[in-house]
């Protein structure tokens, strides 16, 4: 199990972040900030926003298994958002992410 730290910095659309600080095969909850950012494999980037669509409760975590809400387990895909397990059955709402050299570009 890869745990991944918060970046403590809120962040909004078009907020810069360091390739360097989205592990590989996992990812990066942001903070206060409104998304989670993964990078599953090497280079292959993804943002989603935070609120999980069982109870729009926030992920607060990602693992190589996958996105994690601790309110009532659900777990999410690193690629797609879809979710693994738990009572969400819709998949996490998907952001545009932009690799502009060595940082990252988010956009809602």
């Amino acid at each position: 199990m890869n745990f991944l730290g918060t970046l403590s910095d809120a962040l909004t659309p078009g907020t810069k972040v360091n390739v360097a600080d989205v592990p590989v095969g996992g990812g990066l909850v942001l903070g206060d900030g409104p998304y989670v950012i993964t990078q599953p494999t090497e280079r292959d980037f993804h943002a989603f926003r935070k609120n999980c669509p069982h109870q729009m409760r926030q992920v607060d975590r990602v693992t190589s298994e996958g996105i994690h809400c601790p309110a009532h387990g659900s777990m999410f895909n690193l690629s797609d958002g879809q979710p693994l397990c738990g009572p969400a059955a819709r998949p996490l709402k998907e952001a545009r992410v932009q690799v502009k050299g060595d940082r990252l570009v988010i956009t809602g």
